[in-house]
């Protein structure tokens, strides 16, 4: 052992950051089997044998296949810096084949790795696989794994997710259907919602807003059942709270600008709908009047009234292109 506490195993299985050969590699196997040294070792920075082996230059999976399935290395142990050997493997100038390979046997993964998954312009296959290991490791207040989430409410779960930035989450939205943008997750609410009462500003931000209302512009008209507030109401508050980007940038005023023309009553008058419970005058009723096309979460929510059904939120199961 030498004074940074790596071993020869260290050594070994690093090689100057270049592949092993198969004589390398029995080199390493001498190590372990015969001299007895540990796959377990940490230096005093907390580097594992395989920590070193994961950022070896590229295709250098059968060293990591011996450490892993033959003498059961920890994929989880971690460094002096929180960093597992995945970590290490994306983030050591993108070793995609050494990461690919180590992925396929974890389980779960850490916000570190989903995050740095991003950097080196890994194929969007291998970043979704990465995303539900990330959610299998991901408990949800309700009782419902964020596995499961991924299914049902899958950009609601994405938006949750701790990605390095903002064009990350629209990398994420446009590998999706667009019938992800209409579903509900528990509490009713569909993705433009979370988007808006979410604290963080690579989600929140003014392109992101735009290019979901883009997608589905009917999203600036349904109210977000655990706040009460329609789309536009939301976006206010952000120019309170976040007015560096909604008050004096012109993206920014933008998306407020499309939101605030989501307001439910200048959609009903502009479409001449009538009976609304807004103070329009009319007496007969608009519910027929509503686009065919129109949604349950819609048509109950572009009326503070009852007179478009009730205002309880709109059951799992429905969607606003039902």
């Amino acid at each position: 052992v030498d004074v940074s506490g790596r071993t020869a195993l260290h050594y070994a299985c690093w090689n100057e950051g270049e592949s092993l050969s198969a004589e390398d590699l029995s080199v390493v196997r001498y190590l372990v089997e015969t001299v007895g040294l540990s796959v377990h070792t940490q230096t005093e920075h907390g580097s594992t044998p395989l920590h070193l082996a994961a950022r070896v230059t590229e295709r250098n999976t059968d060293l990591i296949r011996y450490l892993v399935e033959s003498q059961e290395a920890d994929l989880h142990a971690t460094d002096e810096e929180g960093r597992t050997p995945l970590y290490v493997a994306f983030n050591h100038h993108g070793r995609k084949h050494n990461a690919k390979y180590i992925l396929s046997k974890m389980e779960s993964i850490d916000a570190k790795v989903l995050s740095v998954a991003w950097d080196f312009g890994t194929p969007w296959r291998f970043i979704q696989s990465a995303g539900k290991k990330y959610a299998s490791g991901q408990n949800h207040a309700s009782g419902q794994s964020q596995s499961e989430q991924l299914t049902t409410s899958p950009i609601h779960t994405l938006m949750n997710y701790p990605l390095p930035s903002t064009e990350a989450f629209k990398e994420c939205i446009e590998h999706f259907p667009l019938s992800s943008l209409s579903m509900l997750d528990n509490h009713g609410r569909i993705p433009i919602h979370v988007l808006l009462a979410s604290s963080n500003p690579r989600l929140n931000a003014p392109s992101m807003v735009v290019r979901l209302l883009e997608l589905e512009p009917r999203s600036a008209l349904a109210r977000d059942p655990s706040t009460g507030l329609h789309p536009y109401e939301a976006a206010a508050l952000l120019v309170g709270t976040n007015p560096q980007e909604y008050n004096t940038n012109s993206e920014g005023l933008s998306a407020v600008y499309k939101l605030f023309r989501g307001d439910p009553a200048h959609f009903i008058r502009a479409r001449r709908l009538v009976g609304c419970g807004i103070g329009c005058g009319e007496a007969s009723s608009c519910r027929e009047e509503i686009p065919k096309n129109g949604s349950v979460a819609v048509a109950s929510s572009i009326s503070p009234g009852r007179s478009h059904g009730s205002d309880d939120p709109p059951s799992k199961k429905q969607k606003i292109d039902e």
